[in-house]
């Protein structure tokens, strides 16, 4: 199997992007119910700020720093918590970008007869954070919306796939599970599995009407997309995709999301339409990517950081594009 790989990960592995000195702004509100949030580049030294669970250092509701900012939607995990990237917000704040989140409301509809409906409120979420950090008072004016980029991980990397032009594929997905069920009971497992019920339910009219893709949702990331250990079946990629590059960050020892199963097939099927598309593998698990809960975790620590200079790389260096070969699975 083939696909299309950057340089940038021999720039990355060479140290990363440097840091802009800056400290990460925050900025807390609330769109119908759900929790949002914005980090952004500020020359406001920081406090310590509980954020949620969270120990941070944070400067609130300060001046940004003058110019415009590129804009990074982010979209948490199902059932997750956008502030458990945290870490990586300031990060990409200190990078120079206004990073926007939400609280996804719907996620227990996951796994239900709801669950396109769920999916489709998610991308309308995500819109909605977009044009609530654009209006803010303090952070609106110093964005560059012409570009819009996206970060997702897990549940959140489907999320911005379809925000950046995808469509939901109930077909691919019984095709896949059909396929695979046993190894990717995650997705497929009709009794634990979220997107088996989805298939049972939505499948036969979609084959009635003739349209594997029932449902369509709002199209509005057209920058580059970063996606953390994503859902990568039930997603179908065609020229309608506006993103102008693609990275996919998985971890070898993934226990929910195996990267030969969902990482490296979507990476595949965007390569076909998106160039350039990177595939960084690292160690670690589903889990790794979410902000330790204390400061004595160094290894989680690690891993974040090294996480977080993939991932501004992968937002930033400009790309050179060659053809490799995918790790092979033995």
């Amino acid at each position: 199997m083939r696909f299309v790989m950057c340089l940038l990960a021999a720039l990355i592995l060479l140290g990363g992007l440097a840091s802009n000195g800056f400290a990460a702004g925050y900025r807390a509100g609330e769109i119908n119910g759900a929790e949002v949030g914005v980090w952004y580049p500020s020359p406001t030294p920081p406090l310590p700020y509980q954020l949620g669970d969270y120990q941070t250092r944070l400067a609130v509701n300060a001046q940004p720093v003058g110019g415009r900012h590129p804009l990074l939607v982010y979209s948490h995990g199902m059932h997750g918590d956008f502030k458990s990237q945290h870490i990586t917000a300031a990060a990409l704040a200190d990078a120079g970008f206004v990073v926007v989140a939400i609280q996804h409301q719907v996620d227990d509809h996951i796994g239900s007869g709801n669950t396109i409906p769920a999916m489709v409120q998610r991308v309308e979420e995500l819109q909605a954070a977009v044009a609530w950090v654009e209006a803010d008072s303090i952070v609106g004016n110093h964005i560059n919306s012409n570009q819009i980029h996206g970060l997702g991980y897990s549940l959140g990397g489907a999320t911005v796939t379809l925000a950046a032009g995808a469509r939901l594929d109930v077909v691919g997905a019984s095709t896949h599970c059909n396929r695979h069920a046993k190894v990717d009971k995650q997705f497929c497992d009709t009794v634990g599995g979220w997107f088996g019920r989805l298939i049972g339910r939505i499948l036969p009219l979609s084959l009635f009407i003739g349209d594997p893709h029932p449902v369509s949702t709002p199209v509005f990331i057209n920058g580059r997309l970063v996606l953390v250990s994503p859902v990568g079946q039930g997603l179908d990629v065609d020229e309608t995709i506006q993103a102008k590059s693609v990275s996919v960050l998985v971890v070898e020892n993934d226990e929910v999301l195996d990267p030969f199963l969902h990482g490296y097939p979507l990476a595949e099927k965007i390569t076909n339409f998106v160039l350039p598309v990177v595939s960084i593998l690292l160690e670690g698990s589903h889990e790794s990517f979410n902000a330790p809960l204390t400061a004595n975790d160094a290894a989680g620590l690690t891993f974040i950081a090294n996480a977080n200079a993939y991932i501004i790389d992968a937002l930033t260096v400009p790309t050179m594009v060659t053809e490799d070969s995918q790790p092979s699975q033995e």
